[in-house]
């Protein structure tokens, strides 16, 4: 951090460096509505409207359709049975493959109630299997 603060010095550029006394909800919400309300008001001295970005929208809908998808990746573990990503790609419409197998490798990892046949580099490979409730 002082690396970066030293070569933005050199080159003139202004920095901040904000220190807390302790890491705790309270502190982590008040630096969130900080950078908030800084990013709220540099916008308006550029003339932007820095809360109706295309991006944002695009971004609220991409984590409504994981949402979607994480939702019916478990209802169909739940219903019992040994998954392929293949095979729970081919059961969604419109889904690819990508997403379904970063949510089991979220649902799976470090979690005893399901079992995982197969190997994790090679997403291909990998069948899944919920054992427990």
């Amino acid at each position: 951090m002082q690396g970066t603060r030293s070569a933005l010095s050199c080159e003139d550029r202004q920095s901040i460096t904000i220190t807390l006394e302790k890491l705790n909800c309270l502190s982590l919400g008040a630096l969130i509505a900080l950078f908030e309300r800084a990013v709220s008001f540099y916008a308006e001295l550029v003339n932007i409207n820095a809360y109706d970005q295309p991006g944002v929208e695009a971004g609220k809908k991409a984590a409504a359709n994981i949402i979607e998808y994480q939702q019916k990746v478990s209802n169909l573990l739940d219903e019992g049975g040994e998954y392929s990503i293949n095979d729970i790609t081919s059961l969604f419409d419109n889904s690819v493959s990508e997403p379904i197998f970063f949510i089991l490798r979220e649902m799976c990892f470090g979690n005893d109630n399901y079992l995982v046949k197969g190997d994790w580099s090679n997403p291909n490979s990998l069948v899944i299997q919920k054992i427990n409730s």
